[in-house]
């Protein structure tokens, strides 16, 4: 893939990235009608989402510094798989709650 296009890839992953992290900010502060119990367990899962989704940016950081196409293909592909993965547990972590 071409540098250029390697640069727009990641702005658009990069994109994607923050546009969870905001997803998540703003489902962690709606109100809910939880037990106290449930609402702690429910923070906790947000924040270790949160945590990953900075390890995945981390990682989307490192692809970019990666010169080689090859390397950076094989880079891609792992990141990107990571990041569908967390993309699923941050759907089915706002689904659950408001079901």
């Amino acid at each position: 893939m071409p540098m250029n296009s390697q640069k727009d890839y990641s702005q658009k992953i990069k994109a994607e990235i923050e546009l969870a992290q905001g997803k998540l900010a703003e489902f962690k502060t709606q109100p809910r009608s939880l037990t106290v119990e449930d609402r702690i367990q429910h923070i906790r899962r947000i924040e270790e989402l949160e945590r990953r989704i900075v390890d995945v940016r981390a990682k989307w950081n490192e692809l970019e510094g990666a010169r080689d196409d090859h390397m950076w293909r094989q880079m891609r592909g792992y990141v990107e798989n990571i990041w569908k993965v967390l993309q699923d547990e941050i759907h089915e972590t706002i689904t659950d709650v408001q079901s």
